[in-house]
């Protein structure tokens, strides 16, 4: 397991980070620290009372969608891979293959899910342009007919 980690600015310097109370923020950082290679730990507890916060921050950053708790009590923190990057020569996979197994297959049906909608929404995409084209041309006849008829006029 890797003794060195990294917190990217894109999280701790958002708006959603900076809102929450300070000693959440201290927790996220110590949850950080103390999971393993791929962003899993199970002992949170041990670290709240360590640190002196209340039980709720863990909740806090549950709700707020920093943490993914699972039912067995791991907790996997889901911007990891925004904030580490791992050499392989120095990556030790996680004991918690479950619950990365779990949140592989939950990514999977999303992008089942997602698949046709990004279709559809490519297809109406593409309905939008063809409006966009009749009307443009559209325009741009009326424009040439109110020209010609300027012209006569005058």
């Amino acid at each position: 397991m890797a003794i060195r980690r990294m917190f990217a600015k894109s999280i701790t310097d958002s708006d959603d980070f900076l809102d929450l109370p300070l000693d959440v923020q201290l927790l996220y950082f110590h949850l950080g620290m103390q999971a393993d290679d791929e962003g899993f730990l199970n002992s949170t507890r041990k670290i709240v009372r360590m640190l002196g916060v209340e039980p709720d921050a863990l909740q806090i950053l549950c709700d707020m969608g920093f943490l993914i708790p699972f039912p067995s009590g791991v907790v996997a923190i889901r911007h990891w891979h925004v904030n580490n990057k791992i050499r392989k020569d120095r990556y030790s996979g996680t004991q918690f293959v479950a619950e990365r197994e779990q949140l592989e297959q939950e990514y999977k049906d999303i992008q089942t899910e997602l698949s046709p909608l990004h279709a559809d929404a490519k297809k109406l995409w593409a309905i939008h342009y063809n409006i966009y084209e009749v009307q443009h041309e559209q325009e741009r006849q009326n424009a040439e007919t109110r020209q010609k008829r300027q012209e006569i006029e005058h």
